[in-house]
């Protein structure tokens, strides 16, 4: 049977579905689902950057979209949320755009080099969050999702062969996916909880994160340049090859009444997913609200957690079990050596939710983040007050030790002995490693009075090579 094209309305319903999907799950509440009207969203004749209901079609055109952009962009369904508030995660580091609440996508895509300049007729329907997370293009011409990543992981092509593009061209390197099929696969991948979003618990302003999680399915998986934990998480492919033998591991050991999928079902492949490329592969995820940055409210914070790590897997596993055990079905799948893969053909299998207990589901998996910053908290505070002690001990005994090679020397007539003098000197570098001190330390070792009775003491400033130690 011919495949057939995807359409405008198949665009539309399959973002529709996947939207509904994540109002059903305890995430984003159902109310929050905004549908069109007949007749599309209002047209905002303000052109200011505050929040106005309506498409913002004037400063769309000024950056060189379409009409067809803007008529689909009247007609698509959004997740509401405040224009400088919270932003709903639909991915890994993956931001919604509500273009029916006047917003927009973020000003620098505009001067992104590495895609554009992009036709008019291509318009973002997502922004990542800072360097990881997807950029989805829509293609208003062909209907396809184009997947953008600002480290360039989607591109299709190796970066000579990039580099050699026309700039014009430089769009067209990155992946693509008839559009229907793309929503279709991200709805599996929630849905069969493979993808596991959730609401960040309460907390204090600067505690915002965002977990994740991600383990390769095979081994040999091309999988370079697809690092999305922290900046400097390029420095810790060291311990690669010792964390993957310790990921094998964990994952034959897990138990097979283990509800967690690994793979989307062989019947969602197309030719995108099989195309020789940077892919990246998929246990489980975890995704939450950002929070806003009220001192920088243009831009979104989050604090990312290390996804090979073992303790980020079982949190991940405890918020499956909290789905299930709330009636939240999950296909059948079986055991294989590289993991589980789902057997349910995906045509045959209707997300049935009548046993599902959203509102229960939903306090739990509450109850349970909250719980987990608590222990984190507590951990923290625990490691702060062990530090402390540390350094207290250590400025202790630097302290002590100053003291009786330069102050009780001095202060009972005798003279300073010249062998403690590089003993001395690396103490102070010890000392200027611990910094800062608090405050409290300072005052109860003193070494601040013992530091400046050394500099004031008449031998010290007396002697030209003792001037090593005024200067430490």
């Amino acid at each position: 049977m011919e495949k057939q094209p995807c359409t405008r309305d198949k665009t539309i319903a399959s973002i529709l579905s996947f939207y509904t999907l994540l109002t059903q799950l305890p995430y984003i509440p159902p109310d929050k689902l905004m549908l069109p009207p007949a007749t599309g969203w209002d047209i905002s004749t303000d052109e200011s950057e505050r929040e106005s209901f309506g498409i913002k079609a004037n400063e769309l055109r000024k950056r060189g979209k379409t009409e067809a952009v803007i008529d689909v962009l009247r007609h698509l369904p959004y997740l509401d949320q405040e224009y400088w508030g919270e932003r709903w995660t639909l991915a890994d580091n993956t931001l919604h755009i509500n273009y029916a609440r006047g917003q927009l996508y973020a000003d620098f895509l505009e001067r992104d080099k590495a895609i554009l300049p992009l036709p008019g007729h291509i318009i973002w329907l997502t922004e990542g969050f800072e360097r990881a997370g997807y950029y989805l293009l829509l293609n208003t011409e062909t209907w396809e999702i184009i997947e953008y990543t600002l480290l360039g992981e989607s591109t299709e092509i190796d970066y000579d062969a990039y580099e050699a593009l026309p700039v014009s061209q430089k769009w067209t390197a990155y992946s693509t996916m008839p559009a229907n099929e793309y929503f279709e696969l991200w709805w599996w991948r929630h849905a069969t909880l493979q993808f596991v979003l959730g609401e960040a618990a309460d907390e204090e302003e600067g505690d915002g994160d965002e977990d994740e999680d991600y383990v390769p399915e095979e081994e040999g998986e091309d999988d370079e340049g697809s690092n999305m934990d922290t900046d400097d998480s390029d420095d810790e492919s060291a311990g690669e090859d010792e964390e993957m033998e310790d990921i094998q591991e964990e994952l034959q050991s897990l138990s097979l009444d283990q509800p967690i999928p690994i793979s989307p079902p062989s019947a969602l492949e197309t030719e995108a997913d099989t195309t020789p490329k940077c892919k990246k592969s998929f246990l489980y995820k975890l995704a939450q609200t950002l929070v806003p940055n009220n001192h920088h409210r243009n831009s979104p914070r989050a604090n990312f957690t290390d996804p090979w790590s073992t303790a980020q897997r079982e949190r991940m596993r405890q918020l499956v079990t909290i789905l299930v055990s709330h009636g939240w079905p999950v296909p059948e799948y079986e055991w294989r050596v590289s993991g589980r893969h789902i057997t349910t053909d995906p045509k045959s299998w209707n997300l049935d939710l009548s046993a599902f207990k959203r509102e229960e589901c939903l306090e739990a998996l509450k109850q349970w983040s909250n719980d987990r910053k608590e222990r984190e908290r507590a951990e923290r505070e625990a490691a702060a007050a062990t530090e402390k002690a540390e350094q207290k001990r250590k400025v202790t005994s630097i302290a002590r030790k100053l003291e009786k090679w330069f102050l009780i020397p001095t202060q009972n007539g005798q003279e300073i002995d010249e062998s403690a003098i590089p003993h001395a000197v690396l103490e102070l570098v010890d000392l200027e490693k611990l910094e800062p001190v608090a405050s409290e330390i300072i005052l109860e070792t003193k070494i601040h009075k013992i530091l400046q009775g050394i500099v004031d003491c008449a031998p010290v400033k007396e002697r030209e090579d003792y001037r090593e130690i005024c200067d430490k």
